[in-house]
């Protein structure tokens, strides 16, 4: 897990955070391995009460009839805080 971030001088951003993880899934009773997943965030400040953020998170499953699928998914979250 690393996250970076840092100050823009920018007319609309006013800093930024980088977010990268990597997960292990497995059962817990019997330990069989369930996949992984990479976890990847880009946020932007807008000004001092809003943030922009991009996110992904790629899950790849162990493969097998009954695993789950592999599924990539992508969303924008904005957020706005008093």
């Amino acid at each position: 897990e690393a996250a970076y971030g840092g100050d823009l001088n920018s007319a609309v951003f006013t800093g930024w955070s980088v977010f990268l993880a990597r997960h292990e899934f497995s059962a817990e009773r019997t330990g069989v391995d369930l996949g992984g997943e990479w976890d990847f965030e880009l946020a932007l400040g807008l000004g001092e009460h809003a943030e922009l953020a991009f996110q992904i998170a790629d899950y790849d499953g162990p493969g097998g009839a009954v695993a789950p699928a592999d599924r990539t998914k992508q969303w924008v979250v904005l957020s706005y805080k008093d």
